[in-house]
């Protein structure tokens, strides 16, 4: 299949983690694999080994392959030399709060590096910062 459709529905590549979780499945609908403890959701990935798929089965680096510049327009295929600039993942980390923050070395009510955390308990917070600047926006939910 040489054309490219104006929409290109992907499907995810599921990592089992030894921290991973199945809410994945219940926050946002996800066909998880049965028995697994899913960790990282590659929504849309053209990271070798962990490609989103097309519904033709195609990987996202295949696709790349095959219709280069227009996929990704000419200006970022000639920025990122041929490599697909993106990764969307969702993550399910099933460590309890504590024990993240004493594996990260981290205080009661800091956060370090980039990333973020969503529905981590009581609390959903995102976290950004570098070279020792952390910044923190924490948002309680409803139930307080």
């Amino acid at each position: 299949m040489n054309t490219l459709p104006d929409v290109i529905p992907l499907t995810p590549y599921y990592r089992e983690m030894v921290w991973g979780g199945r809410r994945l499945a219940a926050l946002y609908g996800k066909a998880l694999p049965e028995d697994a403890l899913i960790g990282e959701s590659f929504e849309l990935s053209a990271y070798e080994g962990r490609e989103s798929r097309a519904a033709d089965g195609r990987s996202l680096c295949a696709l790349l392959k095959t219709h280069r510049a227009d996929l990704v327009g000419t200006a970022v295929w000639a920025r990122y030399g041929g490599r697909f600039p993106l990764l969307v993942k969702l993550l399910d980390a099933q460590l309890p709060q504590r024990a993240t923050q004493a594996v990260l070395g981290l205080a009661d009510d800091c956060a370090r590096g980039a990333g973020g955390i969503l529905g981590c308990g009581r609390e959903v917070g995102a976290g950004v910062g570098g070279r020792g600047l952390a910044n923190r926006l924490r948002i309680q939910n409803s139930k307080g």
